[in-house]
């Protein structure tokens, strides 16, 4: 048996896997060593459903592979370490790497490609080999981070409150969310995990922007920007694949913006971790 996980800032969702397939898989709360110490990350670990399978059989997984945010530097032997404890493994057995580095073995396997993150952040790169070549910096979402769920919520945002959509949508967001102005800017700019709750406002985008076409532009504005500012960089690449939440629900505007601009899309996957379990299997 071995474990694999795809750890974000919002969740990490996680796996044990066998022989014949996924014995458990959960999600669990965020872990990215920039943000969260030892102990919190080991707690997490420990809490999971994983660790309390493993604990019934008395048994230990032969493997360890963690690809997930602010796993690089530093930060990869802490989290070899935190991992070792929580699943009493030698750190040998444990291989821990970015997030972008999951995302390419889960869409390319060891094949050349440009592989992108769509999620409550983005990211890109061109790999080989499963080993980054090039990567345009995301920046983050105050930044950069175009093409993500958090870019999406600030476009959306700006359009509210100056004016730019129309009042059956103002309405709607209202009633949908219960929050005032007031509300907002506190949750953007006063309360930790502004990039997480402007992510949080792509569901209501999602079911609206069918009847609202300016909904449709902040959509595909967010995706367009993607290329342009990142894809483009990788000079002489024209097919792409993509993972996350954001590529997933909004796979038909990406895959249409991405036509526009000049590239195919041939490849989405909703989760890293679905790829992964394919890959390392």
């Amino acid at each position: 048996m071995f474990i694999v996980a795809d750890g974000g800032s919002t969740k990490t969702d996680i796996a044990l896997v066998g022989g014949n397939g996924v014995i458990v898989r959960s999600l669990l709360p965020g872990i990215n060593p920039v943000h969260q110490g030892e102990e919190e990350i080991y707690d997490i670990l420990l809490r999971s459903p994983i660790k309390r399978r493993l604990s019934t059989g008395n048994s230990r997984p032969s493997a360890v592979n963690f690809y997930g945010a602010g796993c690089s530097g530093g930060n990869i032997a802490v989290m070899r370490g935190v991992i070792a404890r929580a699943y009493d493994i030698d750190e040998r057995r444990i291989a821990v790497d970015s997030d972008i580095v999951g995302a390419c073995l889960a869409l390319y396997g060891t094949s050349r490609g440009v592989a992108c993150i769509l999620g409550t952040g983005s990211n890109s790169c061109l790999c080989d080999g499963g080993t980054v070549i090039s990567n345009v910096p995301p920046l983050g979402y105050i930044l950069g981070d175009e093409g993500s769920g958090a870019s999406m919520g600030r476009m959306f945002l700006n359009a509210l409150y100056k004016g730019r959509l129309s009042d059956a949508t103002c309405g709607a967001f209202l009633s949908w969310s219960g929050l005032k102005y007031e509300d907002v800017i506190n949750k953007v700019y006063r309360q930790p995990g502004a990039n997480r709750f402007l992510a949080s406002l792509s569901p209501f985008i999602a079911d609206n922007m069918g009847s609202d076409d300016a909904l449709w532009a902040i959509v595909r504005d967010n995706f367009r920007m993607f290329f342009r500012n990142n894809i483009a960089r990788y000079e002489g690449e024209r097919e792409v694949r993509a993972v996350g939440g954001i590529a997933w629900c909004y796979r038909e505007a990406l895959a249409g913006v991405a036509a526009e601009e000049g590239y195919i899309v041939s490849r989405i996957l909703r989760t890293t971790l679905d790829g992964l379990i394919e890959f390392l299997q």
